[in-house]
């Protein structure tokens, strides 16, 4: 395999590593989707240290830089759909948090990487050629730190390495409620909800950003929030109880 297995997830490139339009490497991508394991698409490049990787990968195959651009530039999944500088990936659960933007960038729909210096560059061309990177998330994160008053199992038994497919069980702690749904399911890198990826709507804006988190449930504990409250109530009657002393001690000082 020409891929590598970073630490997101797996790179590939697409279409037999042969120059071609965005689409048909978008397209070669998402053929790679199969059963147990999907998330494949142009790539998400989420740090500076994948990013030098995916060079790596090309430079390790075709070294130096080349006359024609299109032998150093590679397709990734970045898009700026309206050419105002607002990016997104092309899985929209992924945040834009790293971009590695010069003076080359320049403006337009599609990126792509300079597997030489590995700065991007946007174009608008449909037609344009040129070599493509696709990825796929292997695994999912743990959500144990995100469930407050409540418990996560994972089928797999092994936070570290939850796999395409693995399922969290979320159960809450005594006398606290759930909101939401007590079994979630690992696919292409992302937490879904029962029936997976396959079941979910298509969004009402195809612009806006998803949040990865949505299906996470929520542990309500009506006595936790009471005790709270007393506590609170308690601190407040203390603090009260101080300032009247305060000002007592201050009356007495001026007589």
């Amino acid at each position: 395999s020409s891929g590598i297995n970073a630490e997101y997830g797996e790179y590939e490139f697409c279409n037999d590593a042969k120059p071609t339009t965005r689409a048909i490497c978008r397209e070669s991508c998402l053929s790679m989707n199969k059963e147990g394991e999907t998330g494949w698409d142009l790539a998400i490049i989420p740090t500076l240290q994948h990013n030098n990787e995916v060079c790596h990968m090309a430079n390790a195959r075709w070294p130096g830089v080349k006359s024609d651009d299109k032998f150093n530039l590679l397709w990734i999944g970045i898009t700026d759909p309206d050419k105002v500088g607002h990016y997104h990936w092309v899985d929209k659960m992924w945040k834009v948090n790293y971009f590695n933007y010069t003076r080359e960038t320049g403006e337009g729909k599609f990126g792509l990487v300079d597997k030489n210096d590995g700065h991007w560059t946007m174009k608008n061309s449909l037609t344009y050629l040129a070599r493509g990177v696709c990825s796929r998330a292997r695994t999912c994160y743990d959500i144990s730190s995100r469930v407050k008053d409540g418990e996560v199992t994972f089928s797999n038994n092994n936070p570290d390495d939850i796999v395409e497919g693995t399922t969290a069980t979320i159960s809450c702690n005594e006398n606290c409620e759930l909101s939401g749904t007590s079994q979630l399911v690992c696919q292409g890198g992302h937490w879904f909800g029962p029936g997976g990826r396959e079941a979910e709507e298509p969004p009402e804006d195809p612009l806006a950003d998803i949040h990865p988190d949505r299906y996470i449930p929520t542990c309500s504990c009506p006595q936790e929030a009471e005790q709270e409250q007393q506590q609170e109530q308690k601190k407040k009657k203390e603090k009260k109880k101080k300032e009247k002393k305060k000002k007592k001690r201050g009356k007495r000082g001026v007589e």
